[in-house]
């Protein structure tokens, strides 16, 4: 049978959670400033992707009237209307 010293292990186990509720508080302290910085690139990234996605709308629709323009003097070029 096995037995474990209890004043060993929860002083072990102190040490390693960071000295208590303390350490405990910092930690979190932490994770809330990475989830913020997490949250603020997240809205950076959606408004730089609606801007891209305005371009790319605007040059898609610029490219295709172009096309469409260009088709449209080859079909009088050659008299198909």
């Amino acid at each position: 049978m096995h037995l474990i010293n209890l004043d060993n292990e929860r002083k072990r186990l102190h040490s390693i959670s960071g000295g208590g509720s303390g350490g405990m508080e910092q930690r979190v302290a932490r994770l809330e400033a990475h989830v913020e910085h997490i949250q603020r690139d997240t809205t950076e990234i959606k408004g730089d992707l609606r801007s891209f996605l305005k371009m790319g709308l605007t040059a898609f629709i610029l490219t295709w009237g172009g096309l469409i323009a260009l088709a449209a003097m080859i079909a009088k070029g050659f008299g198909w209307f």
